[in-house]
């Protein structure tokens, strides 16, 4: 990569960085709870290479990629239900902090049990946070609706 190339992805990066902080301010969200969410998502992602490999799980590069790539997709999952908290005029803050606390703590269990594969060579059941926030929200739409 030339300089000019990594310039041009610095810029990029700092650019997607700024507009995600500033949305981050509109929707009232904790960076410090959306930061530590990011890291928790590398972490997850490091340590379930670690039990691909204790497990002799082959791993290709689109596969790697696709994890990348759901990783990244789900940091929006709060900035979403931020958006849809504005459109409906309610103030999610408190919600979304809740929803944010419960897929960190999915990202730290599946850390600990990519860990715990890596030791023990058994894995631990999984646990789908993104699963539970969607059918909490499909019930919060049918409440909404309800009342109308």
């Amino acid at each position: 990569m030339s300089n000019d190339e990594i310039f041009q992805v610095k810029v990029i990066v700092l650019t997607f960085a700024t507009y995600i902080a500033m949305l981050l301010h509109y929707l009232g969200l904790s960076t410090e709870i959306f930061v530590i969410y990011a890291f928790l998502l590398v972490v997850d992602y490091l340590t379930g290479i670690g039990r691909a490999y204790k497990l002799d799980i082959k791993i290709t590069s689109k596969e790697m990629w696709a994890g990348i790539i759901s990783k990244l997709s789900s940091l929006f999952v709060p900035i979403l239900l931020g958006m849809g908290f504005k459109t409906v005029g309610a103030d999610g803050v408190k919600a979304l902090e809740v929803g944010m606390i419960i897929l960190s703590l999915s990202e730290v269990y599946s850390s600990i049990s990519n860990i715990h594969a890596i030791k023990t060579t058994k894995d631990l059941p999984e646990f789908d946070a993104l699963a539970s926030i969607a059918r909490w929200l499909k019930a919060k739409i049918l409440s909404y609706e309800e009342k109308k």
